[in-house]
């Protein structure tokens, strides 16, 4: 598979290490996310 093909989570999955900027153009990655507490990942789709 090529390293920018995505694949797809099913529910209750685990989900992948991540990293991406925020709004604020500041860096956020799942593993800091993760030690603050649970949270939610939400995705939307479509054309802002």
């Amino acid at each position: 598979m090529h390293p920018n093909q995505a694949t797809a989570v099913a529910t209750g999955d685990i989900a992948p290490d991540f990293s991406l900027t925020n709004t604020d153009g500041e860096l956020y990655s799942l593993p800091a996310g993760l030690a603050r507490g649970p949270l939610v990942l939400v995705f939307y789709r479509g054309d802002w």
